[in-house]
């Protein structure tokens, strides 16, 4: 029994035990110090010589260092100690083999930044939440109808959805148009949003500055504007006072009212990458439009109540469509199959780009499974190499958890550097993808890398570091202790590290094949859709617009007189072969349909009128955008305002509506009243795929310029884009095209000047972005896959020198050793690559949808996938068996 006395000394020695690691250590050694004293005097008292009495001391005692390890377990030190003895011995064991640690980090590293890059986009464009109030209350409406599954909205149905949006916090409909600033600075083409009152509250959001239009602004058609924050800042230097000042558009004072936030955009903007510089009340005058149901020009949203799903109001637009078909019966007939849905605003945004950016990051995360079995497979080696040093270990009492924890500690060690390595290649891997600017990819100007990306960059290379060293560490088998220090390091190895060679050599064709059968598939893919014939030819020709304003052009006829005025002039310009005008630019700005009526023909019961997307095209267009004309004519000079109505169909119009039949000459009349109303079909035109090359075309009609009159004011087309043809370089006419405009009016200003090829190419710019970064990834896994499986497998035939030098020496022929070897390898190559062309079968079909014009088991690609790894197994293991094959046996032998 200790003395009271003796208390502070106990707590103090615990303090110290606790919070002091040398004293404690120096204590441990002391006390240890004193036991061996004091045993040793006492076998000296027993007769023993001083030697004799230290030896036996020291072996009743036992080992000096297992009694310290039990010592720092017990005042729970050990993990930690461990801990930093396993890095510091890491890092001396990396920095006595340089070039595996510089593989390990490069090829780790790369994986790791390719996986960060591609995570920062899908974490911008799909992960974060949409610049909206409770953006999941927001609904898109979607009307059915002919065919359409996505269908607009018409003023007639505006005005009915405003009057029937029981139940929902806000509804609101928009269309767009475009606007010339003018004023103190050069005149400025601007893009405007036309907004119901509706729109702002239905997304949730409020102007920074000021307020957004009122009901009664919007219904009063009253001259105010709201503008964007990059035009408050861009064109009035983020003026504080610009709430209540007026701005000049064409010839009109309009009143700013509000400013919205920076992060506010039109969802349609967020899609086409392009946002609106102003928005301006809708103003629809009910008398005006009134049973206008067929002219779909708007887009609608709305805000679902308290308390609503998402079903419950889908449930509520069908029950209102219903109502809509009950009480027009002639606008809405059963054959149209008119329907009305909504979907989630995230849905309409991001369900396009969806599977590509997530396929993108899985192609990412293949190549880094490739980089990690690469690097496991180099890890193997390392154990093979350090296997007697391993052995030695186990052998002199080390615990094999203890040098299994050490290995793993290498691999982290390394991943960890790799994951830094990482992050600077993330950072390139942005700027890459920024740099190729795919359209349509909502929000990916916002990608780069954040906090968030550097702790999934930590988080990869922590996961990878484990996934690479748990293989060899694996392979360290106590059981082999005896075997490998009898062997004295030859060649032979354990079948569990033969083993687990197989299995990397099985996951890389797997992993390998996916990689390369998604490229292949997505880059034919993006060769059928750049073989599509859109119907016009892009190749030297430059495009621009100008919107003729109504204050210096009030009359139809000015409209038009200034439109061909603009389109002579230019045709005279030195290396223009043609020029021409049309209403919306192809693969760039949708059309609207129209319906028409086709005389001498009955519509039966239950069945819709005919219709067709609409343009309005000037004499010089076709040649100017080199249509075909498969027969009849063009539009001519004489197709004027005074001539009899002319319309030019396109061959979708022709065989729906005309099947068997020649249409040249048929007549029919303009749904709505819009001008000439009735109309000849003079000529029939090659189809142009207006919307995308995806899809097929849909049915087009072409009516003059000069001809045409809107169904609400008689109005002509004022905005128009002009199409000029060259001999050389297209843009080498761009600034002849600005000066020429700027002489006939000063004030008009000519905006979205570029060629056609250009516009075309960016038609299909995502397909290309896919394709290019898959190509990119696929490289790397091919070179990676190649490495790894080229290595792995000659390097399993090698270690089996010493059996084939046996067999050699029995007597058997090169041949049939060589084909023996590699006859067990390939059973593994096949086994792979039959089990990657299977799971990539699977994952081709997930992503079909963004496929073109291939099958998802495209026999080409299949083929020359499996030839390439099977190739590169096959010429690895040819080669290791050849040169095994070769050796002098009594060498090898000798060598063992």
């Amino acid at each position: 029994m200790h003395s009271p006395l003796h208390l502070p000394q106990r707590l103090l020695r615990r303090a110290t035990l606790l919070f002091g690691k040398q004293a404690a250590e120096r204590d441990m050694d002391g006390e240890i110090r004193h036991h061996l004293e004091m045993e040793e005097q006492l076998l000296r008292d027993r007769g023993l010589s001083a030697h004799e009495a230290r030896r036996q001391a020291r072996l009743k005692f036992g080992g000096v260092e297992r009694f310290k390890e039990r010592a720092r377990e017990a005042r729970g030190t050990r993990l930690a100690e461990d801990l930093a003895k396993d890095v510091r011995f890491a890092a001396r064991s990396l920095r006595k083999r340089p070039l595996l640690t510089s593989v390990v980090v490069a090829t780790l590293g790369l994986g790791i930044g390719a996986s960060v890059s591609l995570f920062g986009f899908v974490d911008a464009v799909l992960l974060q939440p949409l610049p909206y109030g409770d953006a999941h209350e927001v609904l898109r409406i979607k009307q059915a109808y002919n065919g359409k599954a996505d269908g607009n909205i018409s003023p007639s149905e505006h005005f009915d959805y405003e009057r029937g949006m029981d139940g929902f916090a806000a509804y609101g409909a928009y269309t767009f148009g475009s606007a010339s600033l003018v004023g103190d600075a050069d005149p400025q083409r601007l893009q405007a949003a036309y907004l119901s009152h509706g729109v702002f509250p239905a997304l949730g959001i409020r102007p920074v500055l000021g307020r957004a239009f009122t009901r009664e602004e919007e219904t009063t058609n009253a001259m105010v504007a709201v503008l964007s924050h990059s035009l408050w800042l861009n064109r009035y230097a983020g003026q504080p006072d610009i709430v209540g000042q007026d701005i000049t558009l064409g010839e009109m004072k309009f009143a700013v009212v509000g400013v919205m936030p920076a992060s506010f955009v039109i969802p349609e903007d967020m899609l086409a990458g392009v946002p609106s510089d102003i928005y301006l009340p809708l103003g629809l005058d009910p008398a005006d439009w009134a049973g206008n149901r067929g002219s779909h020009f708007m887009s609608g949203l709305v805000r679902m109540g308290p308390g609503m799903s998402a079903s419950q109001a889908n449930q509520r637009l069908a029950t209102l469509g219903n109502q809509w078909v009950e009480a027009y019966p002639d606008d809405y007939p059963a054959g149209m199959d008119f329907q009305i849905s909504s979907q989630p605003m995230s849905a309409y945004l991001l369900g396009n780009v969806r599977r590509t950016m997530w396929t993108l990051l899985g192609a990412a995360l293949l190549v880094l499974l490739l980089a990690a079995a690469n690097v496991s497979s180099l890890m193997l080696g390392m154990v093979d190499d350090r296997r007697r040093e391993f052995s030695v270990r186990l052998a002199l009492g080390a615990e094999r958890g203890r040098v299994v924890r050490q290995v793993l500690t290498e691999s982290l060690l390394m991943a960890l550097v790799a994951g830094v390595v990482g992050i600077f290649v993330a950072l390139a891997g942005t700027k890459l993808l920024l740099a190729l600017d795919p359209p349509n990819i909502p929000r990916l100007e916002t990608a780069g890398l954040s906090i968030t990306g550097v702790a999934v960059a930590f988080l990869l290379s922590g996961l990878a570091g484990l996934a690479f060293g748990i293989a060899p560490a694996l392979s360290i088998s106590a059981k082999r202790l005896s075997a490998d220090l009898k062997e004295g390091g030859r060649g032979n190895t354990s079948g569990t590290r033969q083993r687990l060679r197989r299995a990397l050599v099985a996951g890389e064709l797997v992993v390998g094949t996916l990689v390369l059968v998604g490229a292949g598939l997505f880059t034919r893919s993006f060769q059928q859709l750049t073989s599509v014939d859109p119907g016009f030819r892009a190749e030297q020709v430059l495009t621009a617009r100008i919107n003729v304003p109504s204050s210096r052009y009030p009359n139809p006829e000015d409209v038009v007189s200034f439109v061909n005025l603009v389109n002579e002039r230019t045709a005279a310009l030195p290396g223009v072969v043609a020029s021409g005008a049309i209403k919306n630019l192809p693969l760039a700005v949708p059309l609207g349909d129209l319906n028409f009526r086709i005389e001498g023909r009955v519509i039966p019961e239950g069945e819709s009128s005919p219709r067709a997307d609409w343009q309005t095209a000037t004499s010089g267009y076709a040649a100017a955008a080199g249509l075909t004309v498969l027969q009849g004519r063009w539009f001519e000079d004489a197709d004027n305002a005074d001539a009899e109505g002319a319309v030019v169909i396109s061959e979708a119009t022709a065989e729906l509506y005309w099947p068997g039949e020649d249409p040249l000459g048929a007549r029919f009349v303009l749904g709505g009243g819009a001008g000439p109303g009735s109309v000849t079909v003079v000529g029939i035109v090659r189809d142009v795929r207006h919307e995308n090359l995806e899809n097929e075309p849909m049915p087009q009609m072409y009516i003059p310029h000069s001809q045409f009159r809107s169904w609400t004011d008689g109005d002509a087309m004022r905005g128009q884009s002009i199409f000029i043809r060259t001999q050389g370089d297209p843009l080498a006419l761009a600034g002849p095209l600005r000066a020429l405009v700027r002489e006939l009016d000063p004030m008009l200003p000519v905006a979205q000047v570029e060629t056609l090829s250009s516009i075309r190419d960016r038609s299909v710019s995502q397909p290309r972005t896919l394709m290019t970064l898959l190509n990119i990834f696929s490289l790397l896994g091919l070179v990676l896959a190649a490495i790894g499986v080229y290595g792995i497998v000659g390097h399993s035939v090698g270690l089996r020198t010493r059996e084939v030098a046996v067999r050699r020496a029995l007597g058997a022929r090169k041949i049939q050793v060589v084909s023996e070897l590699l006859w067990k390898e390939l059973r593994i190559v096949g086994a792979g690559l039959f089990i990657g062309l299977a799971a990539a079968l699977i994952l081709a079909r997930a992503v079909s949808g963004l496929l073109f014009g291939v099958a998802p088991n495209d026999p080409l690609v299949l083929a020359g996938v499996v030839a390439t790894l099977g190739g590169i197994a096959f010429l690895g293991g040819t080669l290791a068996a050849r040169r095994a094959a070769t050796i002098d046996p009594a060498l090898a032998l000798r060598a063992e």
